[in-house]
Formats: structure tokens, sequence, C-alpha cells
């Protein structure tokens, strides 16, 4: 995964496979996009729900 992502992931509280795996896609990406308003940062959030689904897919393999 890109490196703002895995920093934004671990910012958010999600610091370990088996808690990202333990998601819905809905709940991944209301908490980064939580952590994303707090910072208030502007942008287009970095993970949208095709991104939490491809993420937490990626956290139950423990490729990431």
């Amino acid at each position: 995964i890109d490196v703002k992502e895995a920093a934004l992931l671990m910012h958010s509280g999600l610091i370990s496979n088996k808690a990202i795996s333990r998601l819905t896609p809905e709940e991944l990406v209301r908490k980064t996009g939580r952590f994303e308003r707090l910072l208030q940062t502007g942008r287009i959030p970095l993970i949208d729900l095709n991104k939490a689904y491809f993420l937490i897919e990626k956290a139950k393999k423990n490729i990431i």
C-alpha cells in the first residue's frame, strides 16, 4: 500500500492487520475519514469504499 495510506491507517488507530481485518469497508472509511476531517486537509479522502474493501482483504491475507 501507499505510504500515505499506511500513515493514515496508523494515525487513525489501525496499527495491525488484525484491527483492519475486523472492520467493514464502511467502518474503515468512517474511521479514516474522521481523522482526515480532523486534519482539515480539504483533499479528496485517500480511502474510499473500494480501497477499503481492498485493504481489508489484504489484511485478512496478512499482505499489508
